[in-house]
């Protein structure tokens, strides 16, 4: 298994840390917050987890960052993602897992 050199930053550049956000940690109440110095991008870190406790509807993207966020993600669906989930499922019959034996598996 090889490690991702610019972890931060390939999470952000593809969209991946929007939908990690959109849809496990927003519905929970949850956001993943990552800092951007955009003049040394280089410097790119996740600097912290907050919660909405005191607001249940959550955090919903303003239009323009949720656009830039599906866009982003859609590339790297068709540029590589889904042909790593296509060949997840191909060798191992599933994308996500779920419990063993449940029927919904795959």
């Amino acid at each position: 298994m090889k490690t991702v050199a610019d972890h931060v930053r390939f999470l952000l550049d593809h969209g991946i840390l929007f939908e990690i956000n959109r849809k496990v940690l927003h519905p929970l109440g949850l956001v993943l917050v990552v800092d951007v110095d955009w003049e040394d991008e280089k410097k790119l870190v996740i600097t912290g987890l907050h919660s909405t406790d005191d607001d249940l509807e959550g955090i919903v993207f303003d239009p323009e960052t949720f656009e830039e966020g599906r866009k982003r993600y859609q590339e790297f669906l068709e540029e590589e993602g889904q042909a790593r989930l296509d060949a997840r499922a191909q060798r191992i019959g599933f994308v996500v897992q779920e419990k063993a034996g449940d029927e919904n598996n795959g």
